[in-house]
């Protein structure tokens, strides 16, 4: 299945436009995430009066450090809270298209456990009878 997705959104020209905008955007978050780190540091370089430059490379050091552990932990802890809220509190049609798609899971794999005990079945009850006449090939 993934082979399937690749093929129809990998390969052509179109979808390479395509990663190129994806992945220029993504640079563009990156950068503006960033923008409010340098503002932040400068900010308060200023607010404070320094004028060694030394100052600012030991922001920036204390700062990234602490910005990556932080987004750690909200990768790692607070993403699934965050997403369970997003459902919990989700409007009706947004929860309603949830609840539909657990039916759906819910009806396939009863549909898929019907199947199965189908085709034991008649499984079954083709060993059980034994023609006796052998397979064509045997003819």
């Amino acid at each position: 299945m993934v082979d399937e997705h690749a093929e129809k959104h990998w390969h052509g020209t179109k979808n390479k436009l395509i990663r190129w905008y994806f992945y220029c955007n993504r640079g563009l978050d990156l950068f503006n995430a960033f923008r409010y780190i340098f503002m932040l540091i400068f900010g308060a370089y200023l607010l404070l009066k320094l004028s060694n430059p030394a100052w600012l490379v030991l922001m920036f050091l204390i700062t990234l450090p602490i910005l990556t552990i932080a987004g750690w932990y909200q990768t790692h802890h607070m993403a699934k809270v965050m997403e369970w809220l997003n459902l919990e509190f989700a409007t009706y049609w947004g929860r309603y298209g949830f609840d539909l798609s657990e039916r759906n899971v819910k009806a396939v794999e009863s549909i898929d456990g019907s199947i199965k005990e189908i085709v034991s079945h008649v499984k079954d009850k083709d060993a059980g009878q034994g023609s006796g006449r052998g397979s064509p090939v045997d003819a």
